[in-house]
Protein backbone atom coordinates (compact mmCIF):
# COMPACT_ATOMS: atom_id res chain seq x y z
CA UNK A 1 0.00 0.00 0.00
CA UNK A 2 2.76 2.36 1.14
CA UNK A 3 4.43 2.11 -2.82
CA UNK A 4 1.66 2.92 -4.32
CA UNK A 5 1.13 5.94 -2.09
CA UNK A 6 4.17 7.40 -2.90
CA UNK A 7 3.84 6.46 -7.00
CA UNK A 8 0.29 8.16 -6.66
CA UNK A 9 1.93 11.19 -5.33
CA UNK A 10 4.86 11.22 -7.91
CA UNK A 11 2.02 11.28 -10.32
CA UNK A 12 0.08 13.93 -8.77
CA UNK A 13 3.21 16.40 -8.22
CA UNK A 14 4.21 16.06 -12.11
CA UNK A 15 1.11 16.80 -13.21
CA UNK A 16 0.57 19.68 -10.65
CA UNK A 17 4.06 20.34 -12.26
CA UNK A 18 3.40 20.16 -15.88
CA UNK A 19 0.25 22.32 -15.47
CA UNK A 20 2.10 24.70 -13.84
CA UNK A 21 5.13 25.23 -16.41
CA UNK A 22 1.66 25.63 -19.04
CA UNK A 23 0.20 28.00 -17.25
CA UNK A 24 3.64 30.13 -16.82
CA UNK A 25 3.77 29.72 -21.02
CA UNK A 26 0.45 30.61 -21.28
CA UNK A 27 1.05 34.05 -19.34
CA UNK A 28 4.06 34.31 -21.24
CA UNK A 29 2.36 34.05 -24.27
CA UNK A 30 -0.42 36.39 -23.58
CA UNK A 31 1.99 39.54 -22.34
CA UNK A 32 3.75 38.86 -25.79
CA UNK A 33 0.55 39.72 -27.03
CA UNK A 34 -0.31 42.19 -25.23
CA UNK A 35 3.23 43.95 -26.08
CA UNK A 36 2.58 43.10 -29.62
CA UNK A 37 -0.37 45.49 -29.26
CA UNK A 38 0.37 48.29 -27.41
CA UNK A 39 3.91 48.73 -30.06
CA UNK A 40 0.81 48.54 -33.14
CA UNK A 41 -0.95 51.20 -31.17
CA UNK A 42 1.79 53.33 -30.72
CA UNK A 43 2.80 53.13 -34.26
CA UNK A 44 -0.74 53.46 -35.17
CA UNK A 45 -0.86 57.09 -32.88
CA UNK A 46 1.94 58.31 -34.41
CA UNK A 47 1.14 58.02 -38.14
CA UNK A 48 -2.31 59.42 -36.81
CA UNK A 49 -0.33 61.91 -34.91
CA UNK A 50 1.77 62.69 -38.13
CA UNK A 51 -1.70 62.91 -40.78
CA UNK A 52 -3.13 66.32 -40.45
CA UNK A 53 -5.75 67.86 -42.34
CA UNK A 54 -4.96 70.84 -44.18
CA UNK A 55 -7.92 73.11 -44.00
CA UNK A 56 -8.00 76.49 -45.48
CA UNK A 57 -9.01 79.19 -42.63
CA UNK A 58 -10.57 81.42 -45.09
CA UNK A 59 -12.94 78.83 -46.65
CA UNK A 60 -16.54 78.77 -45.40
CA UNK A 61 -16.26 75.07 -45.88
CA UNK A 62 -17.87 73.26 -42.34
CA UNK A 63 -19.02 76.67 -41.22
CA UNK A 64 -23.08 76.23 -42.65
CA UNK A 65 -25.58 73.84 -42.59
CA UNK A 66 -28.54 73.86 -44.57
CA UNK A 67 -31.36 72.27 -42.42
CA UNK A 68 -34.45 72.46 -44.80
CA UNK A 69 -35.67 68.92 -45.52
Amino acid sequence: MEVSGIANLATAMSQQAVQTELAVKSVDMANDMIEAQGEMMLQLLQVAGQTQLSLDPLSSLGTQIDVMA
